[in-house]
């Protein structure tokens, strides 16, 4: 275990989850139930749950198998990958790849990525660990010692043998996702051998990734220096709130000058500021805007709130409480094609990040780990069939000639696809100028804006 001593992340410091907020009500599965028996009531209550939410929790800590001790190695990989974000900012920035579209991997500033058609920026800074590139150093010779001597990632990854236990990591997070896309491949009505499992292999190249988020902390802590006990706003808010302050001593010295009669409109005024001024404050506490994932599933360890999905009947965001002992397991863009063969925005976990609620859990900078499957490279993003009376999957993969439908229109591959959404992400090619016009046509309703 590692030492928390002196640790941003140290999840023993952190207060309990705040009780006045609305919490997702969200399905909670064993992780020894999920089992090849998909047409069982377990497996359509799974199912329901990636179409209604689109995100559950998953109980490891309860298992007979060494599963049981997963939420303690994220513990051990958000404290090894931790330093990371310590570096100075020019040696992160060596991190930053220089094709952010076509690799997935490395640094992303804070404010890199864009996420909406204004351009809005996202404030959490990220690093992303590829499969393919920690496996390699596995069983391609001299590929450590080549990124070593390259200094490709930051030293905490390929020495000491760390490289080896985040590998570890990323794979039991693997197969921990490919247990619940075995069930939902039952209830889809494929052969138990024709399970979505075999177009997410991990031992062959994909754009798999393991995700670390460090989000900024939505108040600062007290000095215990200064002998202060008030908490002090966050970076984000200190010009809004000077800004703030000015207009409201002039809209103070305009209404004593406009006399009695105004003073009524003047608080209609000010009440209207006071509500503008609390919905921008929400947004400065966002770090990623509503979105779902590219991929077909995420697996998530978080210690903090933070996390926020969108109710599909109500439309409100709710709170999802972190569990100890529990994984979040998110539900991607990418298992709607395989499932329904289109992605009209039905399937998949719409959700967002923000600051830790409320003035005690929001003290503290927000870390979460993330292992993103996703199809390999030259999966076909369209419905899984299998070939009739036998378990093998039809025409599923791109093979040197262009698989096409009824309708002639092109059908993308997993990598083709990536690409494509990344670009938009970024903020480059014309992804961010069709923004409305893509989520409309292709996710069935635009994004909203929190």
């Amino acid at each position: 275990m590692a030492d928390t001593k002196d640790h941003e992340f140290n999840p023993d410091a952190y207060p309990p989850f705040p009780s006045n907020v609305p919490v997702a009500q969200l399905e909670t599965f064993k992780f020894d139930t999920l089992h090849a028996d998909g047409k069982s009531l377990n497996g359509q209550t799974l199912r329901s749950a990636c179409y209604h939410h689109g995100v559950f929790y998953i109980s490891l800590a309860d298992s007979e198998s060494f599963y049981n001790n997963i939420p303690e190695r994220a513990k051990d990989v958000m404290h090894l990958l931790e330093p990371i974000f310590n570096l100075p900012q020019m040696k992160k920035d060596k991190f930053i790849s220089s094709d952010l579209v076509s690799k997935v991997g490395g640094y992303q500033r804070a404010g890199a990525s864009v996420v909406d058609e204004k351009n809005a920026p996202e404030f959490p800074e990220i690093f992303n660990i590829p499969k393919n590139d920690i496996k390699d150093y596995y069983r391609v010779p001299g590929a450590l010692s080549s990124a070593l001597v390259q200094g490709l990632w930051p030293s905490v990854i390929l020495k000491h043998g760390n490289w080896k236990k985040i590998m570890w990591f990323m794979s039991a997070c693997h197969e921990i996702c490919m247990k619940v896309l075995n069930v939902l491949s039952i209830q889809a009505g494929l052969p138990v051998g024709a399970s979505l499992r075999q177009l997410h292999q991990f031992s062959l190249p994909s754009s798999d990734i393991l995700r670390v988020i460090r989000g900024p902390a939505r108040y600062y802590r007290a000095d215990d220096n200064t002998g202060e006990d008030e908490d002090e706003r966050g970076p984000y808010w200190k010009g809004e709130e000077e800004d703030n302050a000015n207009k409201k001593a002039a809209d103070e010295e305009g209404a004593a000058e406009e006399g009695a009669a105004e003073e009524g409109a003047a608080e209609d005024a000010a009440e209207e500021g006071a509500a503008e001024d609390a919905a921008a404050e929400d947004e400065e506490d966002v770090h990623m805007l509503l979105h779902r994932d590219m991929g077909t599933i995420t697996i998530l360890f978080n210690w903090l709130g933070g996390l926020q999905v969108k109710d599909r009947d109500t439309g409100t965001l709710m709170w999802v409480e972190p569990k100890a002992g529990h994984a979040v397991v998110i539900v991607g863009k990418a298992l709607a094609y395989f499932l329904d063969g289109q992605d009209d925005g039905t399937l998949g976990a719409w959700h967002r990040l923000v600051a830790a609620p409320g003035p005690e859990q929001g003290k503290f900078a927000r870390y979460s780990l993330g292992y993103f499957v996703r199809p390999e490279d030259d999966v076909l993003l369209k419905k899984a069939t299998a070939i009739p009376d036998s378990d093998v999957l039809c025409k599923m993969r791109r093979t040197g000639w262009r698989f096409r439908r009824e309708s002639e229109e092109e059908i993308p591959t997993a990598k083709e696809w990536i690409v494509m959404k990344q670009a938009k992400r970024l903020g480059q090619g014309e992804g961010v100028a069709r923004w409305e016009e893509e989520i409309d046509a292709e996710e069935g309703e635009e994004m909203e804006r929190p």
